[in-house]
């Protein structure tokens, strides 16, 4: 999945960034791994944030790692598998994370000639995800998204100039009917949705499968095609 950013909280931005769920793929298949960095090269992003991988497994080239997840019990971590990574073709800072940092990675994105950006890279929990256990299915989705939003707000309060994109695997769709995901998560996700009125009009954008789509007042929505 990839979106053109050409607006984030009323400022001019020029960035194509894509997300991409690799599925565990093997690193030591090495066909498998040029087959994927040739597909990459055709979306020609500056930022990809990549989910179910490894620290060895890259974009093209010119990208570079930016930020990871911390290891993970439930990943082959010392082997370099990482619930999130993020590449980026231009300088970048990693952020230390605290809500749940071994599915999470952030980075401050500093484009050319234009503002930073931040990149915030995210798996959230599927309905038989254990990484909660004994919460669960719905529960834990609702659990992992409130302290990930919280942590969405400290940072965009911590960096009051600077947009905050939100990408990876939420594995939650808001669609009416033969949705992904939970009932609840759905209702949680719908009222995500909404703007607070006390909250700046600042943009959030989301990409990846949809929990909420938020954008500045100032532009609709550009076009979303869930892959």
């Amino acid at each position: 999945m990839q979106r053109d950013a050409s607006l984030v909280d009323g400022g001019p931005l020029a960035l194509r960034l894509a997300t991409w769920n690799l599925a565990r793929t093997n690193p030591r298949s090495t066909a498998r791994i040029q087959t994927l960095q040739s597909h990459m090269a055709t979306i020609n992003a500056d930022i990809w944030i990549l989910t179910e991988t490894w620290k060895q497994i890259a974009p093209p080239p010119e990208h570079h790692l930016v930020a990871t997840s911390t290891p993970a019990p439930d990943r082959e971590s010392a082997a370099g598998e990482r619930w999130t990574t993020i590449w980026s073709r231009h300088p970048a800072q990693a952020l230390t994370l605290a809500a749940e940092p071994d599915r999470t990675a952030a980075a401050l994105i500093t484009p050319p000639n234009s503002r930073p950006i931040i990149v915030y890279g995210t798996v959230l929990p599927w309905l038989s995800d254990q990484r909660r256990a004994p919460v669960t299915g719905g529960d834990a989705f609702i659990a992992s998204l409130a302290a990930q939003s919280e942590e969405w707000r400290d940072l965009r309060t911590k960096h009051l100039t600077t947009g905050l994109i939100v990408a990876g695997d939420f594995n939650q769709d808001l669609a009416e009917k033969h949705y992904y995901g939970s009932g609840r998560g759905r209702r949680t996700g719908l009222l995500a949705r909404r703007r607070s009125p006390q909250e700046p009009e600042r943009s959030l954008w989301c990409l990846g499968r949809s929990i909420l789509e938020r954008l500045s007042p100032t532009q609709p929505p550009p076009p979303y095609h869930p892959r």
